[in-house]
């Protein structure tokens, strides 16, 4: 009789119908943590994303103009012709814009101009335009890289690098950009700024003599959505 209560003393005891048995408790509260986070790792990006390009086109209210679909920006080789002071402290790596060029600064958005080394009066009044709106965005120019790309041999003006010394400048081969950046009819690059995200993709063209206003609030609506970059 004895002998009977001890074995069934001993006996396991059946788990409650729809309770996972002890040992796999762990397991699964580690899964639950791991989705969790990886959701609100991706929730900024999908959010910045489904502003612009899920909802429809009633609701937009961007300046520029989407460029649809995105186009990833490929690595282009370039000759650095300025960087900013203190570049490498900031995370751009000097060496890496002789190799990458534009992928270089992957991480941060790039507001974008193309033009020749000469940079007459349009170009500069296109760079002072840039340079404004990057101070108009306040604590969030921080997030956003000036650049500009020279598409032939001319020597800049010395001024102009006097005028933007956290501007980076690169020179390029004009045949690496066909067929990447957009125009509209009857203009050409040096006509546009653009505007690159984080993950590299050109994402938004501005018009020929941009609303600064305009132009300020299609940036601050991006940043505001996504805080990648």
């Amino acid at each position: 009789m004895s002998s009977d209560r001890q074995d069934k003393s001993s006996s396991p005891v059946p788990p409650v119908s729809g309770q996972a048995p002890p040992a796999q408790r762990p397991v699964r509260r580690s899964s639950w943590k791991l989705n969790l986070l990886l959701a609100v790792c991706t929730a900024p990006v999908v959010a910045s994303y489904l502003m612009y390009y899920v909802f429809p086109p009633s609701e937009r209210t961007n300046y520029g103009d989407l460029v649809d679909p995105q186009r990833p920006v490929p690595t282009i080789a370039a000759a650095v012709v300025h960087a900013p002071e203190g570049a490498a402290a900031q995370g751009k790596p000097v060496a890496a814009l002789q190799d990458q060029g534009l992928a270089a600064l992957m991480g941060q958005w790039i507001l974008l101009a193309i033009d020749q080394g000469a940079c007459a009066v349009p170009c500069a009044e296109k760079l002072f335009f840039m340079r404004q709106t990057h101070v108009s965005l306040g604590k969030e120019r921080n997030r956003l890289e000036r650049v500009l790309l020279l598409t032939d041999a001319s020597a800049l003006p010395a001024g102009v690098l006097a005028a933007h010394p956290d501007m980076t400048v690169l020179r390029v081969d004009p045949l690496e950009l066909a067929g990447l950046f957009p125009v509209e009819a009857d203009t050409g690059f040096a006509d546009h700024i653009y505007l690159i995200d984080p993950l590299h993709n050109l994402m938004m063209r501005f018009p020929k003599g941009p609303d600064p206003t305009r132009t300020r609030k299609d940036l601050k609506q991006l940043m505001r959505a996504s805080r990648i970059g």
